[in-house]
């Protein structure tokens, strides 16, 4: 195996992680194997060694199942796509390289050059960083734009009216669902106890209001308001904060996490959040922007880009702006500013596939990979012989119950188990587009 591809959210990652895997075959003849990163360990740690592994994320060798990954093969080389790069103060410190490791032997492909210097300030060597541009924003840009889904065939999957006017709204306020226990053992990272609890309270009331904004929007009857739960937030979590916000009543807005952030982004005309990542790639689509603040957003949590886009701060103004007022100009400042933080080395997609391709022909000169003989997630010799027929549910259950260090977050990862169909059929679709 030349390149093995780890997922760790299909939603972020999948569709271009498919598109590397056509790409890098067509130009360089190099092949790409895709499985996930926590649920397919058991598997992949048992086949054949990879010479190149791309990694979803990596801060140190310590982090579950990537110390598995690198003891399991010694010989190969480990690039982080790092698919987190723009951080808000509070993560500066939580997302930082923490180890020998990380710092001098993996390589980081960096959006821009902010990263670069980031990882840089953090210890990282030079010759470990390499600036490609963000490739998942080019995404929105032809010829790749035209591969995602259309608004009718949305409208067909979930009952929507493809006549009305669309807000999407990316729900970002991931600190409401954190437990005491989780945000205690963030605090060992460096932040403040206090400050990440009070960053939870914001979070639940800025949620509660944004989910009362939406249904006011909703009731009008001629938008449709589409909340989506951000990948690590299950949609049980947010039925649940959901009845604690209006009771027995149902909301008017379409709670939905099917489709991916960019399917509902392209599909829709009005894209509004509150600092999530989401409102950049409104902007880089071209949407109208609404920035939702019933508050102000405490400095761990802002960016600085936050700026570049008008807020709303009552209801009043969130129906305003998302019924018109706010229109595609609105995320013009935004939309320069990501032109010049994620673009400025090229186009992204083709350096990215020149990143990876020039890792295999390093690796290549190198000794050939090999297996360590105490693999870790080892398969009981029953289970390795039915293993690769399984579906990936089937094949879950059971590495829970007889296969030692195997982990899998269902309530954090409901959407991220895939097989080789889901791959295939992606790869087909960016197969029959134009691609350059």
């Amino acid at each position: 195996m030349q390149v093995l591809a780890l997922v760790e959210h299909v939603d972020r990652e999948l569709d271009l992680v498919c598109l590397l895997k056509v790409l890098l075959k067509q130009r360089r003849g190099i092949e790409l194997k895709i499985a996930n990163v926590y649920a397919d360990a058991p598997l992949t740690l048992a086949g054949p060694p990879p010479r190149v592994v791309l990694t979803p994320f990596f801060y140190a060798v310590e982090d579950v199942v990537i110390r598995d990954y690198v003891e399991a093969w010694p010989q190969t080389r480990f690039v982080n796509l790092a698919w987190e790069q723009v951080f808000y103060p509070s993560h500066e410190q939580i997302k930082a390289p923490r180890d020998k490791f990380t710092r001098k032997k993996v390589t980081h492909l960096a959006w821009s050059r902010t990263f670069a210097d980031y990882l840089g300030a953090h210890g990282v060597a030079p010759d470990r960083v390499r600036l490609v541009g963000h490739a998942l924003y080019r995404l929105y840009r032809d010829p790749y734009r035209g591969y995602f889904r259309p608004r009718a065939e949305l409208a067909r999957d979930f009952g929507l009216d493809p006549g009305k006017r669309w807000v999407f709204v990316p729900e970002n306020y991931r600190w409401a669902f954190f437990t005491d226990s989780k945000l205690r053992k963030l605090v060992r990272r460096g932040p403040q106890e206090a400050e990440l609890f009070a960053m939870r309270d914001y979070c639940r009331r800025s949620l509660a209001a944004l989910m009362t904004w939406c249904d006011a929007l909703a009731r009008r009857g001629d938008v449709e308001v589409i909340l989506r739960p951000r990948p690590a937030t299950s949609t049980a979590e947010l039925e649940a904060f959901s009845t604690e916000v209006f009771g027995a009543s149902a909301p008017a807005f379409r709670m939905i996490k099917g489709g991916s952030a960019r399917d509902w982004t392209i599909a829709s005309d009005v894209v509004a959040s509150s600092y999530s990542t989401v409102l950049i790639e409104g902007a880089v689509a071209g949407k109208a922007l609404v920035r939702v603040a019933p508050e102000p957003t405490p400095e761990g949590l802002r960016y600085p880009w936050c700026d570049l886009v008008r807020a709303a701060e009552d209801e009043a103004a969130f129906l305003a702006a998302c019924m018109g007022g706010a229109g595609r100009d609105s995320g013009a400042a935004l939309r320069d500013w990501a032109e010049q933080s994620f673009f400025s080395a090229g186009d992204p997609v083709d350096r990215l596939v020149e990143a990876i391709a020039d890792e295999v022909e390093a690796a290549s000169a190198g000794p050939p990979p090999f297996r360590a003989a105490t693999a870790a997630q080892p398969m009981p010799l029953w289970l390795k012989l039915i293993a690769p027929r399984l579906t990936p549910r089937a094949r879950r259950v059971l590495f829970e119950k007889s296969v030692p260090g195997f982990f899998f977050n269902a309530e954090t990862h409901e959407k991220d188990l895939f097989g080789p169909s889901e791959v295939a059929d992606r790869v087909r679709r960016w197969t029959a587009r134009p691609t350059a």
